[in-house]
């Protein structure tokens, strides 16, 4: 799958890759990101989940459903959300009305939806749509430490 996305840089000098063709299953998303270095998304605060939305609405590309770094997972008993990047369990959250959709079905990813306001909904991580991707600030933050020891 060739990617058809683009490169955004916010004011606070955050870079992020959006495609929003929707043909990628999240497996194939999160490949495509870390094919640039980057991994889908983790919204972990209102702040960011403003600068996106803000981003995503100066867009002019089409709107569509597009893939985050959240995804479910389950032991025993146990399920929560937690974000691919950190595995921190979701502290913030913007789910759409009457989601996450978890009854007997198969949605274990989420995706953020434009016909929904850019609120959350879970789905099937088998499932296609467009994706957002971040810089992944960790071999920054490792040379940093390195150069304070």
């Amino acid at each position: 799958i060739a990617t058809s996305g683009k490169l955004y840089k916010t004011p606070y000098n955050k870079r992020y890759y959006i495609d929003y063709n929707e043909k990628y299953t999240w497996f194939e998303a999160q490949h495509e990101c870390s094919t640039k270095n980057m991994t889908l998304v983790a919204i972990e605060s209102s702040f960011k989940s403003q600068e996106i939305n803000t981003m995503l609405n100066k867009s002019l590309e089409k709107r569509t459903s597009l893939w985050l770094g959240g995804f479910m997972t389950h032991y025993q008993d146990d399920r929560r959300y937690v974000w691919l990047a950190t595995g921190q369990p979701f502290n913030y959250t913007l789910w759409a009305e009457n989601q996450p959709s978890i009854c007997n079905r198969d949605e274990y990813c989420i995706k953020i939806v434009f016909a929904n306001n850019t609120k959350w909904n879970s789905d099937s991580c088998h499932h296609t749509n467009g994706f957002i991707c971040e810089y992944d600030n960790k071999d920054l933050r490792l040379k940093e430490q390195k150069l304070e020891i």
